[in-house]
């Protein structure tokens, strides 16, 4: 998993799609169906249910939702604030039935 994974999930998530999340990170449709494919593979969970040409998040979708959003705010505070991070690590366990998220999440800092 990596932060341009993360960001095309929030951008699936909230263009409803691929093709005009693609439009909104410049990115080929493809290429964000690659990105959300490794994610969900590194998750071993299922984020999105595909409808046609529109997708809808999943329980698990719904739970990671949130912490990507923050996940990537504060991966851009920290950049505008001049420290470089570097995802080494993410461990996620991802419990839909009981609603529960479990996440953790190795960085490293540079100046």
């Amino acid at each position: 998993m990596d932060w341009a994974s993360l960001s095309a999930f929030v951008a699936v998530a909230d263009h409803g799609g691929f093709s005009a999340a693609a439009g909104q990170l410049h990115l080929t449709q493809p290429a964000i169906s690659k990105r959300i494919a490794l994610l969900e593979a590194s998750l071993q969970a299922r984020l999105f249910d595909r409808l046609g040409r529109q997708v809808v998040l999943t329980e698990a979708g719904r739970l990671l939702l949130p912490r990507a959003r923050q996940m990537l705010a504060e991966a851009e505070a920290a950049r505008r604030a001049g420290v470089k991070i570097v995802l080494i690590r993410w461990t996620a366990f991802i419990v839909c039935s009981g609603l529960a998220v479990v996440a953790g999440l190795y960085l490293l800092l540079t100046a």
